[in-house]
């Protein structure tokens, strides 16, 4: 197993650096084809007094459009360039829907849809927008690559976080391609709960066993407690203390109907991760 198909969501140039070089090293590691997506967003002009107002500000908001979208694409392209693994640029137009259903409809098809983390301080109608709909309804692995500077390794140290849930379990199986490939791997567990009988033949320790006969190197099992910080601050404290490069978890939810109600955990760490994030649900 291994990824062959990898889309990679392109905003804006700016804000895609990290992203398209991870796409970049992952489809010339998987020998995966790497496909760059843009979505132009629709004009939105407010109305206003005079009908030749409205249009000068239809243009100038359509030209802004595909100047950006133009960028992305010449960026991408450079980006790409010289790389031992294929690749191929879309751009299509948001139409009647939301951007992050647009993404969804080309994501559905291929193994890993990488989208960058949100930046609080620039807005962009061109975002996909919150990750959980992308999670909820795309049913494939979402990689978030964080938009500060990635490590200097990719994957080569995984942690896991892990619980006893099919979210979870999904995330980690999900991880394989990945995991295949690393140096080391961390199976994390938060608050682990008392003995039942999920975690008796569910737990670190099984995970470990589990993914040792699909290739993957042995795992070492850490069990914490959160100590009154709460789980997502013990996971990005943890991230740190291992050295980890990249985080594997499940989305939780309290919601199976909603995807705007992530778990506060989930919610904490997809805003303050600073390690690429495959997240699964």
């Amino acid at each position: 197993m291994s990824f062959k198909s990898i889309l990679a969501y392109v905003d804006e140039r700016e804000r895609c650096k990290t992203l398209v070089e991870t796409a970049r090293g992952l489809g010339e590691l998987h020998a995966a084809r790497v496909i760059g997506l843009h979505v132009v967003p629709n004009v939105e002009v407010y109305a206003a007094s005079e009908p030749q107002v409205m249009a000068d500000l239809f243009e100038s908001e359509q030209r802004l459009h595909e100047e950006t979208a133009s960028a992305a694409h010449d960026f991408f392209a450079a980006a790409m360039n010289g790389a031992s693994c294929e690749s191929e640029w879309r751009e299509v137009a948001q139409g009647g829907t939301s951007i992050a259903e647009r993404v969804l409809e080309h994501g559905l098809v291929t193994d890993l849809i990488i989208t960058g983390q949100i930046d609080p301080d620039i807005g962009s109608p061109r975002r996909v927008g919150t990750p959980e709909h992308v999670l909820m309804h795309g049913g494939r692995p979402q990689l978030m690559v964080p938009y500060i500077d990635l490590p200097a390794t990719l994957a080569r140290h995984i942690m896991i976080a892990w619980r006893s849930s099919g979210e979870a379990a999904r995330a980690a199986f999900d991880a394989l391609p990945l995991l295949r490939h690393a140096e080391r791997v961390t199976i994390l567990e938060v608050d682990p709960r008392e003995p039942e009988a999920i975690e008796k033949v569910a737990g670190g320790e099984a995970l470990a066993s589990s993914l040792e006969r699909h290739g993957v190197v042995r795992a070492d099992i850490v069990r914490t407690p959160s100590g009154g910080i709460g789980i997502g601050s013990t996971i990005l404290s943890r991230l740190a203390d291992e050295d980890a490069d990249l985080l594997v978890m499940g989305g939780y939810g309290h919601s199976r109907f909603s995807e705007y109600l992530f778990g506060g955990a989930t919610r904490e760490i997809l805003g303050q991760m600073t390690v690429p994030v495959l997240i699964s649900h």
